[in-house]
């Protein structure tokens, strides 16, 4: 067994005694250190959505203008948990005393925290945003994902501040899909509990925390748009486009799917394993156990997601090789992390029936024939914002972490914002053709091949993505804040002179922007792609004494491949004039989507 599986173990037996002693009667009923929340539980409440949701309504406006009607399917809630910052320490016991290099910095580090999102107000618009987007045919997709400051108060050490995700996609339009509100309070236990323990001869003081209070919501609609008109090879038809949306802004923790501690980048350039915690009773015990050289603990929360597509990259370590970079943005950590911030599709089936392009014979007696074309565009889109809090703090001796050791706490306050956009064009045929003499009667073709035709895909990711940072270093009972990376730049000459001034100056009111929204167009559904050298096998028909036939009904080009018995279906995508009606190109080549039977010489 690894070192680092002896520490689990050793950890969880200590978390078991812990839990037991919850439920004694050591600590006086309603005192704030013994509540599920200082416990490290996470509590969530579901409820109705309020009726001011500005998101929900900025949408269902949104669909309202495009003339669609609506089914949409609410939920809202909140979440609290309190992300861990570590203890403070008293006098030593011993002399000379030792120490483990952990523990000290808590409360200093969770006022950094509180110091990092109260410098978004330093913004002139008291936010910072990130954006990402990618080209499609039918227009671009994009998100905008902002975070701003509503209030800070000084007495109470809590920040309010908003996130919200805007999009834009084609037929949709732009839109402030999802916002959120939330906090962050600190919170002290003094002493910490449970009592008696110690950083090696150092008993530990009390134990902080930033307790998390956010919003959740999500909902998901249908929706049917007025007909637009599509102009095809063989004349103009309606068709009548359809949209699925839905968003979600819910609260990520750990541990991620129930996968191996990882180890964590710490620092620049140091992985060290660090073991998630919450509220304040964990990280007495992660501060005070005989750890192994190079170890910590971590304490995060995700609002929002990642990657944001149910077949994103997502992270499935290797037990004997467990890393994570906590900040890349472009991996999921579970797939509930992996799920779409908000998603959209968008299509409208287009059928025509030229009859007139079949031959002549199978369009009379004995013949009954029915024959239908059906061109479906599809756009999906994909989008994940995700505001990371994470407080860490880890040790390590010289030689196990670099020349000279390790020893601090981190708080950062890091975001990502990531679109997805995949574009298909879904061909149908159906031709039934059916020999009918009266007393004699046989379906001689009937064929209905589907293919989905990948046409466009891309993705991005915002890149530099805002990330602020303090790191706390130094002694057990001389905490500072060694570094500091603000959003607004402030601080980094004199980190404890930036935090201090933080908790001392008045509050300023911010305010959060009123949603708005641009409709799109369901226009932008009308392609200019049908299938083209459809390729037609009748086979021989003993009744009429006639031998087979092939043919090949809107033809155009050079095809690159051969209409016969086993290419029956066969078909090219080609590019089409709307004014003109007429092919102008192929885009694609029916051994692209098809497969290789449509070869002359297919693949054994």
């Amino acid at each position: 067994m690894s070192e680092h599986a002896h520490r689990s173990l050793a950890l969880a037996a200590l978390f078991v005694f812990a839990s037991g002693s919850i439920c004694s009667s050591d600590t006086e009923a309603g005192d704030p250190s013994d509540t599920p929340l200082a416990h490290g539980n996470a509590v969530v409440t579901t409820g109705s959505c309020p009726a001011d949701n500005k998101a929900m309504q900025a949408t269902q406006l949104l669909l309202s203008a495009l003339g669609g009607s609506l089914d949409v399917t609410p939920s809202c809630g909140d979440y609290k948990r309190e992300i861990a910052t570590g203890v403070t320490l008293d006098q030593p016991t011993g002399n000379p005393a030792t120490w483990n290099k952990l523990g000290g910095r808590g409360e200093r580090l969770a006022e950094a925290g509180l110091c990092l999102l109260r410098d978004l107000a330093n913004d002139p618009d008291g936010r910072i945003e990130n954006f990402a987007g990618t080209p499609t045919p039918f227009g671009d997709v994009s998100i905008r994902q902002r975070v701003g400051y509503i209030d800070f108060d000084p007495v109470a050490k809590r920040f309010d501040g908003w996130q919200d995700v805007s999009i834009c996609a084609p037929v949709m339009g732009c839109t402030v899909a999802q916002r959120q509100q939330f906090s962050a309070t600190l919170r002290r236990s003094s002493p910490a509990l449970p009592s008696g323990l110690a950083a090696g001869d150092y008993p530990i003081a009390d134990a902080f925390s930033l307790e998390v209070d956010a919003q959740e919501s999500g909902f998901e609609l249908h929706a049917e748009l007025p007909a637009i008109t599509v102009v095809t090879p063989y004349g103009p038809v309606s068709a009548t486009p359809e949209l699925d949306y839905g968003s979600k802004l819910d609260v990520i923790d750990t541990p991620f799917d129930g996968k191996p501690e990882a180890e964590r980048l710490f620092g620049s350039s140091y992985w060290i394993p660090l073991e998630d915690t919450y509220g304040r009773w964990g990280t007495p015990f992660h501060t005070s156990i005989t750890l192994y050289p190079g170890s910590g603990w971590s304490s995060q929360l995700g609002l929002g997601a990642r990657v944001g597509t149910p077949d994103g990259p997502l992270w499935n370590p290797d037990p004997s090789d467990p890393h994570l970079n906590e900040f890349d943005m472009s991996i999921a950590r579970s797939t509930v992390e992996r799920s779409p911030t908000v998603y959209f599709s968008a299509g409208a089936e287009i059928t025509y029936a030229p009859f007139d392009i079949l031959p002549a014979a199978l369009r009379s007696f004995p013949f009954s024939t029915t024959f239908s074309i059906t061109v479906k565009p599809s756009i999906s889109s994909y989008y994940a914002a995700q505001l990371l809090l994470l407080a860490r703090e880890a040790q390590g001796p010289p030689g196990d972490v670099g020349s000279s050791g390790i020893s601090q706490s981190e708080f950062h306050v890091a975001t990502g914002a990531r679109a997805e956009a995949r574009l298909i064009i879904t061909v149908s045929l159906k031709l039934k053709i059916t020999v009918d003499l009266g007393i004699y009667t046989e379906d001689v073709v009937d064929l209905t091949p589907t293919f989905d035709i990948p046409v466009a895909s891309g993705s991005a990711l915002a890149d530099p993505a805002p990330h602020a940072f303090a790191v706390a270093r130094l002694g057990a009972l001389d905490p500072n804040i060694g570094e500091l990376h603000t959003f607004s730049g402030q601080g980094s000459t004199n980190p404890d002179g930036f935090v201090q001034a933080c908790l001392t100056k008045p509050s300023q009111q911010g305010t959060i922007p009123e949603p708005v929204y641009t409709p799109g167009d369901p226009q932008d559904l009308a392609t200019d792609e049908f299938p083209c050298n459809i390729c037609i096998y009748v086979p021989p028909i003993s009744a009429l004494d006639m031998g087979f036939q092939v043919y090949t009904l809107s033809p155009y080009g050079s095809p690159g491949w051969r209409c016969r018995q086993a290419a029956n279906g066969c078909m090219d995508l080609c590019s089409l004039d709307p004014a003109t009606q007429q092919f102008t190109g192929i885009k694609k080549s029916a051994p692209e989507f098809v497969g290789p039977r449509c070869l002359y010489d297919p693949p054994a």
